[in-house]
């Protein structure tokens, strides 16, 4: 699939607004919320409904079960084999990698954020099920109403946060489908600029709503509320993104830029965050071996918060680079190998 330059901006934004929301800027947490389902709209309206289910279960494999499996095996197993190795007890640390491997949980000291990767593999999968077993004329209206009731069942029966979480990713990556499907429809009776007028209107009347919504933990009408800012939020981002695409060239680039490894930043930002935090622990001369004691922000200061920022941001996209730096060059050393191989 060609790169839609736009949502590299829009990923752009996005990923700059989780990373300055972790590291408690101010407006944060509406940042974070809307920026997180902002990410489950766009992966929506990227869903590839004419690809098979296999080569998409391997395609989603690859780029997302992987990269959630081998970041947050990291740690427990370094943990298991020091355990093992003063002959402690490692029932609970085996559990607790095989839940891992299972998308039931997280490394929440070094890659905390990785569990949109983890739903995110979950929710693409399941939707491509639901289109493969649809077999209606309208099967995107049949699989809302199954979103629906999903919803409607989960509420009822009070499920813990973390099946909440996948099932309002969900509803959101679905929203995305359906806006990828019927955007030309859409587009031909509603004005763009209308759209973001009222979308801009909205977002400012339900900002200050935010910081009182749990989304792990919602009701319908806080649902609905999210819902309606999310939306109201992805349109004028788009507008926003858009702008930067046709007029101002150089921010455009710059973001499109983030936006495309906004998965590696994703992955690495807090890890990041954990470097500045051990240099705060150091100059407060506190033992570094408390560190997974402490938040992965531990300065509220202004300065401290822009260092974590940056560190985060800049820090990810620089390991990006040196990884795609490295693949390629692995890249061509196969590929000579084989041409090898051929004489």
């Amino acid at each position: 699939m060609n790169r839609i330059k736009y949502i590299d901006i829009l990923k752009g934004i996005g990923i700059i607004l989780i990373v300055y929301a972790h590291a408690h800027g101010a407006g944060g947490y509406n940042f974070l919320v809307l920026s997180v389902m902002l990410f489950f709209i766009i992966s929506g309206y990227l869903h590839n409904s004419e690809i098979e289910f296999k080569k998409f279960v391997k395609k989603k494999f690859f780029r997302l079960y992987l990269p959630f499996v081998c970041c947050n095996l990291f740690l427990p197993i370094l943990t298991l084999i020091k355990r093992f190795g003063l002959g402690l007890e490692i029932k609970d640390n085996i559990i607790y990698i095989v839940k891992i491997m299972l998308l039931l949980a997280k490394d929440g000291f070094l890659f905390g954020a990785t569990w949109f990767i983890g739903n995110l593999f979950i929710i693409s999968l399941f939707i491509k099920f639901l289109e493969g077993c649809c077999k209606v004329k309208e099967k995107y209206l049949f699989i809302g109403l199954i979103m629906i009731l999903i919803t409607i069942v989960a509420e009822i029966l009070d499920i813990g946060s973390f099946a909440r979480k996948i099932i309002i990713g969900g509803f959101f990556y679905y929203i995305g489908v359906l806006l990828n499907k019927y955007k030309t429809k859409l587009l031909a009776i509603i004005n763009p600029k209308i759209i973001y007028t009222l979308s801009f209107l909205i977002l400012l009347y339900f900002w200050y709503k935010l910081p009182e919504i749990n989304y792990q933990n919602n009701t319908v009408p806080e649902l609905l509320i999210l819902l309606i800012t999310s939306l109201a939020f992805y349109c004028f981002m788009v507008f926003v993104s858009k702008l930067m695409d046709n007029k101002v060239k150089i921010i455009g680039d710059i973001l499109s830029y983030i936006g495309k490894n906004s998965l590696h930043v994703l992955i690495w930002h807090f890890v990041f965050f954990e470097i500045v935090t051990l240099f705060i622990m150091q100059l407060n001369h506190i033992p570094i071996i408390l560190i997974e004691q402490y938040p992965h922000v531990i300065s509220e200061s202004i300065l401290s918060k822009l260092i974590y920022f940056s560190s985060g941001l800049f820090g990810s996209l620089i390991l990006a680079a040196l990884y795609t730096t490295v693949y390629k060059y692995i890249k061509i050393l196969c590929q000579n190998i084989k041409s090898y191989k051929n004489c």
